[in-house]
């Protein structure tokens, strides 16, 4: 309890030298975030997770539901090796057990919440955002300029592109690039790597994720001509290993991809976005469209998103099922229409999103009813009169 929380390094070496078979990046994670959550009460020690946990509890509260199941995780292991306080312990593993099913609750609803709801951004939105970057990169010359911002703002263009035709989680931070006839001497995939090999696509090959354990190392052939040109710069320019520095020129950790993304996503769409609401924002769209080529009856688009939507999931390290339950969710637009509140307005007052919504309902099953949602007749009566 003693363990200087002044920075990361002291709390790091005691994770590894009590799990010392669990990989360093989780131990590193773990002790930033009680690293952080200690500065964050002023406090010097780790002793107030013992003698506070209620000011604990509150000071988590605000977060985001994952954040929270995230520091209780760290706060659980950690006195999980100290190993003297049980019910201290059961007192946080209860509140996590209870954050989360309140997030499964969430989820299952099939709706975006709290911070994702408000940063929401349709995908087109998300494009034009890249193509500005590239602009921006064009017009001060960064590509040719030797600075910081300069640095940072070619990171954040390949980055996006990156995450837009490949989405996955934060583990782009740490990539490596590397040839091919070097990547083969590699005798244990840990890392992350863009492969280059003469002749062919480049390749990401993905070992230290979340979900590894589970779905081992993930292999993705690079097609987009974009990605593989602003690749071909950056091994010019930069040549092979690392691919991301901070301004400082420390190398890349998952935080400093996240402060990246969410600082220029502020400064360009005054949203804070990052991998994992861009990966929602990308696959309801496909899902989207895909529901819509079901109503269609077009085979050919089915089949074609289906693929899509697959590969998505394969990339991100996750199951189809866990894609459309987690990260499938509707529109928040869709969100605010209600076709019983609609069909009480007067036609004046029906909105463009509201007419094309009447029309999407137009003879469907109500959830739980045996009749139409709404009726030609109703959608008539509505509509004509305009």
């Amino acid at each position: 309890m003693d363990l200087s929380v002044d920075n990361k390094e002291e709390l790091l070496e005691y994770f590894i030298e009590n799990r010392p078979s669990r990989k360093y990046k989780t131990n590193e994670q773990y002790a930033l975030r009680l690293t952080k959550l200690a500065r964050d009460m002023n406090e010097d020690n780790l002793g107030f997770l013992i003698e506070d946990d209620e000011r604990v509890l509150d000071e988590i509260s605000d977060k985001p539901v994952t954040t929270q199941a995230n520091i209780l995780t760290a706060i659980i292991d950690f006195l999980l090796i100290e190993d003297e306080f049980p019910e201290i312990v059961e007192t946080y593993k209860a509140s996590k057990e209870t954050r989360q099913e309140k997030y499964y609750q969430q989820n299952e609803k099939g709706e975006l919440i709290g911070a994702q709801k408000e940063n929401f951004v349709p995908l087109d939105e998300l494009m034009k955002y890249y193509y500005r970057i590239e602009e921006e990169v064009k017009d001060k010359n960064y590509e040719n300029v030797d600075s910081g911002v300069a640095r940072e703002y070619l990171n954040l263009r390949i980055l996006l592109r990156l995450y837009l035709m490949y989405p996955s989680r934060n583990e782009y931070s740490n990539l490596e690039l590397i040839q091919y006839k070097d990547f083969k001497k590699i005798k244990h995939l840990m890392k992350n790597y863009i492969v280059l090999k003469s002749g062919s696509n480049p390749f990401l090959s993905i070992s230290e994720y979340k979900t590894a354990a589970k779905h081992k190392t993930k292999t993705t052939e690079i097609k987009d001509p974009t990605l593989k040109r602003l690749i071909d710069f950056h091994k010019d320019k930069f040549g092979y290993g690392n691919m991301f520095f901070t301004q400082g020129g420390r190398k890349y950790e998952n935080i400093d991809l996240s402060k990246l993304l969410t600082k220029y996503s502020r400064q360009y769409l005054d949203k804070s976005i990052g991998t994992t609401l861009m990966y929602k924002i990308i696959i309801q769209t496909l899902g989207q469209e895909y529901h819509k080529a079901l109503e269609g009856d077009n085979e050919k688009k089915i089949q074609e998103l289906r693929k899509k939507l697959e590969e998505f999931a394969r990339v991100r390290g996750h199951t189809r099922s866990t894609q459309k339950k987690i990260y499938t969710k509707k529109n928040p637009k869709e969100q605010s229409l209600s076709l019983e509140q609609i069909k009480k307005k007067k036609p004046d007052d029906l909105t463009i999103e509201e007419i094309k919504y009447l029309i999407s309902r137009l003879e469907k099953t109500a959830p739980g009813e045996g009749k139409p949602a709404i009726t030609m007749k109703e959608l008539q009566d509505l509509v004509v009169p305009l």
